[in-house]
């Protein structure tokens, strides 16, 4: 949790707008010219010229990290790098993204040096104890950010591109599904999952190719608008049934899948804008299809979770390059990787659900793997997520040091730092604020300005103050009454946890009031210090507060979400019998529905059902994808998506019996709507007395009453 967090979910809560559209492209400019001439300078491949290079600049790093400069040319010195850093930090390349790591490693390594050689007390004792135990949480976090940089420069797997904002850009897909061995009833689930694909309906062509004319098989594709292609003699097998479903088809892009492969709504998003983007990609394929190289179990490790059926997305041209559409083809299927890594092309895994931080470094879901790799980045990427796995296991350690270092000042007057408070700023500033700028490199292909990164930051940082008073004030009202007959299930939120939360908040609560206490009747230069320390203890307090608030706010949402899955559903059965039934996982597209007793329905016929949530209600059409005694899965027809998962979000909004933690709507203002007003409406009022002040007199509620009374008692 930190206050970015806060902030996002103060916006979500309010329905105000994210920053997400005020990003902008990294640009490309002379820093990039520069940059790859240097790189590709003819003196490195010489291994004399390299070695001297590398000596010298390893000699020139110990001399910068270790020399030592008076606070004020300190200062200007950061203020100097920190400027070329902003600078460089507009522009896209790797070697700029690593150019800004090597700054900050730069930086971080004289605050280190810094903290080591003069900041820990001489003497062991608690002072250097304590004080070292802070360093040790201090180099914790600069290894862990460090590593995690590193795992962003070069990604393993790709995570999804955005879809190009011209229309005209977004290529034609043919969606092929391969009906080799498949009965009707299997190939029903995946060719729903078709058509409900997220991509443009004009840009979509869905076409079945079976080994042999099946007139069930036909049509079902008639029914569901897609084409209907047999195989003529001469393309036997999957492979042929590639070559003629292919011959068939115009696009530039073609999705293969097989007859039980079910596809996620977000497949073509996920991989297509690739194909757009790299025009040295041939194909994005499931590990273990037909077309792809029998992969190790490192690739595996990577690609998470093995795929129901096998997908491939290629490209037409590439394809027809390689040969492999010709009839005389006779290569082993495995082998057409192999032909487009020979014709300096490249292909991609398709990876499914593997867990953050794990082996990726994407976000859970779709990803692309690209290859092919060697072996020893392989070893070394997963070694690096291993590291950072087991890091990242230790870092409520580090939060605690910092939750309970200032207390250890003000309460026990420990020397955690022995500096003055200039010089800790002079180096721990442009410490945080150089990490800063090469951490949000790996953020996405896009970045705030540099003024607006900098008003995220400070309202950020003030939305702390009222969300804090906010939790005061719901916890001493106790709110949240829970509606009549909504479930509560065991308490996520346990009594131990908030037991911590407590004792953290109560500590900083007396080491504040100590510090205060202990500030008058202090020499200057130890006010100074304590000043600093005061601070460090109240950005814990808003922060602990913030914490403690999300905590019982993940509560609720918990408690709601599985409230939400049980939801009352009256179904029409095909002969026109309407049965009241249970939900079991609304709002999945995937409907279980718990049938009051022993029903049948033929799978694949057409239902209607309505579901009920107070005085709202949903009518949909779906489709019987199984029936069990007591249990009917249903899948939402995809026209109706749109509406369904409207609903879904209307039935999740946030109530009335909400925990209301989260200050209103206009808590990101300085000065209150009323004050600002007023203050407009008095300067206003001083403006028009300035220029007529008689007319503006006679506006004065009661004061044409007194003029005319006055004038009366004169005549």
């Amino acid at each position: 949790m930190n206050p970015r967090s806060v902030l996002s979910l103060w916006r979500e809560r309010w329905g105000k707008a994210s920053t997400a559209g005020l990003k902008v492209p990294y640009a490309r400019g002379k820093p990039n010219v520069i940059i790859k001439r240097l790189v590709n300078a003819s003196f490195w491949s010489s291994a004399i010229l390299s070695g001297v290079a590398t000596v010298l600049c390893l000699a020139a790093l110990v001399f910068v990290v270790t020399v030592r400069y008076p606070v004020h040319d300190q200062v200007i010195i950061s203020a100097v790098l920190l400027g070329i850093s902003v600078f460089l930090n507009r522009y896209s390349g790797t070697w700029i993204t690593l150019l800004l790591g090597g700054f900050s490693t730069l930086v971080a390594l004289r605050y280190a040096d810094w903290r080591v050689t003069e900041t820990l007390s001489p003497e062991l004792g608690p002072d250097f104890l304590l004080g070292f135990g802070l360093l040790a949480a201090e180099a914790y976090l600069f290894l862990l950010f460090g590593l995690r940089f590193l795992r962003g420069v070069w990604a393993m797997r790709c995570p999804p591109l955005p879809m190009p904002e011209d229309a005209r850009q977004v290529p034609i897909v043919d969606v092929m599904l391969l009906c080799h061995g498949k009965s009707l009833e299997e190939l029903r689930g995946p060719v729903i999952d078709i058509l409900a694909l997220d991509w443009p309906k004009n840009k979509l062509k869905i076409h079945l190719v079976d080994e042999r004319l099946r007139p069930d098989v036909a049509a079902l594709a008639s029914a569901v608008g897609a084409h209907y292609d047999a195989q003529e003699p001469g393309h036997a097998g999957m492979a042929g049934g590639i070559r003629y479903g292919m011959s068939k088809s115009y696009s530039e892009v073609v999705v293969l899948l097989d007859g039980d492969f079910r596809a996620g709504k977000d497949l073509l998003k996920t991989t297509v804008p690739w194909f757009t983007r790299n025009y040295k990609l041939a194909a994005t394929m499931t590990p273990h299809h037909p077309l792809a190289p029998e992969p190790d179990e490192d690739v595996l490790a990577l690609c998470g979770e093995a795929h129901a059926g096998q997908c491939a997305i290629v490209r037409r041209a590439m394809m027809e390059e390689a040969g492999t559409m010709e009839p005389a083809f006779d290569q082993q299927a495995e082998e057409t990787a192999l032909i487009f890594h020979r014709l300096n092309y490249g292909t991609a895994y398709l990876c499914k659900n593997v867990p953050a931080d794990a082996y990726t470094d994407a976000m859970p879901g779709l990803s692309v793997l690209p290859s092919p790799f060697s072996y020893v980045v392989l070893t070394g990427k997963r070694w690096l997520a291993s590291m950072i796995a087991m890091l990242e296991f230790y870092f409520p350690l580090a939060r605690l040091l910092f939750f309970t270092a200032p207390a250890a000042y003000l309460l026990q007057d420990v020397e955690l730092v022995r500096a003055t408070p200039a010089a800790l700023a002079s180096y721990a500033i442009p410490h945080y604020l150089q990490g800063y700028l090469a951490h949000g490199r790996a953020q996405g292909p896009k970045r705030l300005g540099i003024f607006t990164d900098l008003k995220e930051g400070l309202v950020a940082l003030y939305l702390l103050i009222p969300t804090a008073i906010s939790v005061v004030r719901t916890a001493v009202s106790r709110p949240g009454k829970r509606e009549a007959g909504t479930p509560r299930p065991g308490l996520p939120f346990s009594a131990r946890r908030g037991a911590a939360y407590a004792l953290l908040i109560g500590l900083n609560l007396a080491a504040f009031a100590a510090g205060l206490l202990r500030l008058d009747g202090m020499p200057p230069a130890d006010a100074d210090m304590a000043l600093a320390y005061l601070a460090w203890s109240g950005c814990n307090l808003l922060l602990l507060a913030s914490l403690m608030a999300v905590a019982f706010e993940a509560r609720e949402i918990r408690i709601h979400a599985q409230a939400i899955r049980r939801m009352p559903l009256m179904m029409r059965m095909p002969l026109g019998r309407t049965v009241s039934c249970t939900t079991l996982n609304f709002p999945s597209t995937t409907l279980d529905i718990e049938l009051p007793g022993a029903l049948s329905a033929r799978t694949g016929s057409a239902l209607r059902i309505a579901i009920f949530h107070g005085y709202r209600e949903l009518a949909v059409e779906a489709t019987v994808l199984s029936c069990d005694e007591h249990l009917l899965r249903v899948a939402i027809d995809p026209k109706a998506h749109a509406d369904y998962l409207a609903f879904a979000e209307a039935v999740m909004a946030r109530g009335d019996n909400w925990p209301k933690w989260l200050p209103g709507r206009e808590a990101d203002r300085l000065v209150p709507a009323w004050a600002t007003n007023g203050i407009l409406a008095f300067l206003i009022g001083i403006v028009d007395f300035g220029t007529n002040p008689v007319q503006t007199m006679k506006t004065w509620p009661g004061l044409a009453k007194k003029l005319r009374f006055w004038k009366k008692d004169e005549s």
